[in-house]
């Protein structure tokens, strides 16, 4: 697997033609941007908008709930859950017993999840 993902990013970027030469209209760049999500959803079972949540994973850390569905990222943490790339723990609280009844979120990363976060953004 580790040796795939950087093969399937390159093929995303070729099967789309995309690169420094070819146009950047408005148009051109929002199709190339929807061909690589596409892409993405094909080859790693995610959206884009999904994999760029992968920077956010912080062991330890703890989202309230209610602030992840807001803003639109809760559906994309769970898109990770499901293609296996994090795992999520909801708690009501933080572990010091602090915001008890309040819905808390540890997200973490899998070995998949860790690979694929190395390989868009470094170790």
């Amino acid at each position: 697997m580790k040796r795939s993902i950087p093969l399937i990013l390159i093929f995303l970027f070729a099967a789309t033609g995309c690169d420094a030469s070819s146009s950047t209209s408005p148009a051109s760049i929002s199709e190339k941007a929807s061909a690589i999500d596409s892409q993405s959803r094909e080859q790693l079972g995610v959206s884009l908008a999904a994999l760029s949540m992968l920077t956010h994973v912080v062991p330890g850390r703890f989202f309230p709930k209610d602030m992840l569905v807001e803003d639109g990222q809760w559906e994309r943490f769970k898109e990770l859950e499901a293609a296996g790339y994090v795992t999520i723990a909801e708690s009501p609280g933080l572990p010091d017993g602090s915001a008890s009844g309040m819905a808390m979120v540890s997200i973490g990363l899998t070995a998949r999840g860790s690979e694929i976060r190395s390989v868009l953004y470094g170790p």
